[in-house]
């Protein structure tokens, strides 16, 4: 199904706003609230971003069972992206302008990274021509975005793009790099093969790659920079493999790597996104090896955030949280209750916003997001 928006839309939000007034949303404790914003059809749970002016992206399945990226808007509800002219896209992150950038297929099959703005998409390029691929992961408010691209000698590496231009940003060492996170000053995070064949989180800014390090093992990732130098990620403990063996950390802008922790005896959390404040977002699993959302800062450490759901929220647990946005709105995946006769292993999973203050009549204007739909099987978890 294609998203769209329009009257109906409209008319349909005003009614929520209406039979929310009468009628509030149930379930979450007084200083928090939760909204299930997952689109019509089948939902895909990959990465999902918000701005401070809460529109969300993320991406969704159409009737033809083709990805495509969708933005949410308090009061436009979902719309549809488009293409560069192929048969999918993925959004996978926005700005407080609106720009939002991703990736999509071209005409010839080919994944090219993307800016859109003004209901318009544009081609980025990539680092090694129209045939080569590459992936957009970020933007900042000034419209400066990083990513990943194929390069002349089929490695993947780390791209600026500024102003027209892509710029390849370099490697540890190494063959490969990601770049996922930008801030407002033009620094650069994300990670890279090292020349030991390590895969390192790195800072990068004009054009100087720093090696960030780990807590001991031999892998670290960087997922997002904030507007004070702050880094999340997460790294391995020791060598070897994710499992049971990584933590969540928290790099300052002096370099001082800080664990983070985990929600229970299992060592796996990643901190997939922090605000301006410093309050980090992502999952880790409990003792219960059950994966959990969390939400992080230096005064209150790791928040289960289901432990601010209350018993007749309608969720049966909170997955993963993607993003915080600088008013500490989080989106993120969740599962509802099942209905009657339903196993939860066959709910699929809804993305949701949690807000942590008490939400004005426009936000209550979720739309036709806001109206029961059906729930089906579980779907593959892919980011971008």
């Amino acid at each position: 199904m294609k998203l769209q928006i329009g009257v109906p839309i409209t008319i349909i939000s005003a009614f929520c706003v209406f039979f929310t007034i009468i009628a509030p949303l149930q379930g979450s404790p007084s200083n928090h609230k939760i909204y299930d914003l997952s689109p019509d059809g089948v939902y895909w749970p990959g990465l999902h971003k918000i701005n401070d002016i809460d529109q969300v992206v993320g991406c969704s399945y159409t009737a033809d069972n083709e990805r495509e990226g969708f933005l949410w808007d308090q009061l436009l509800g979902m719309s549809s992206l488009g293409t560069l002219g192929g048969a999918v896209t993925s959004s996978c992150n926005i700005n407080n302008l609106g720009q939002i950038v991703g990736f999509s297929q071209t005409t010839d099959g080919n994944e090219h990274a993307f800016l859109w703005e003004n209901d318009s998409m544009s081609d980025l390029g990539s680092l090694a021509g129209s045939a080569a691929q590459s992936w957009a992961t970020a933007v900042n408010n000034s419209g400066q975005i990083v990513g990943y691209s194929e390069t002349t000698n089929s490695g993947r590496h780390g791209f600026l793009w500024d102003d027209g231009t892509m710029t390849d940003i370099g490697t540890l060492g190494g063959y490969g790099s990601f770049a996922r996170g930008i801030n407002d000053a033009g620094q650069i995070v994300g990670e890279s093969f090292t020349d030991q064949g390590n895969w390192h989180a790195f800072h990068w800014q004009d054009g100087q790659m720093a090696d960030l390090g780990t807590l001991g093992g031999n892998r670290s990732e960087a997922y997002d920079i904030n507007n004070d130098g702050q880094i999340v990620g997460y790294s391995r403990l020791t060598d070897g493999s994710d499992y049971n063996n990584s933590h969540a950390v928290l790099w300052e802008n002096d370099g001082q790597i800080i664990d983070i922790g985990t929600l229970g005896g299992i060592n796996e959390s990643k901190a997939m996104a922090l605000n301006n404040s410093g309050q980090a977002v992502g999952y880790s699993y409990t003792d219960m090896r059950q994966q959990h959302a969390f939400l992080w800062d230096s005064a209150d450490g790791m928040i289960d955030l289901n432990t601010l759901l209350s018993g007749d929220s309608g969720w049966a647990y909170l997955e993963t949280a993607f993003d915080i946005s600088n008013n500490g709105h989080i989106v993120g995946i969740g599962y509802l209750e099942p209905e009657e006769g339903e196993e939860l292993v066959c709910t699929e999973p809804h993305l949701f916003l949690m807000t942590p203050e008490p939400t004005s009549v426009v936000l209550l204007a979720l739309g036709a997001t806001a109206l029961c739909r059906k729930r089906r099987c579980q779907v593959t978890t892919a980011p971008c």
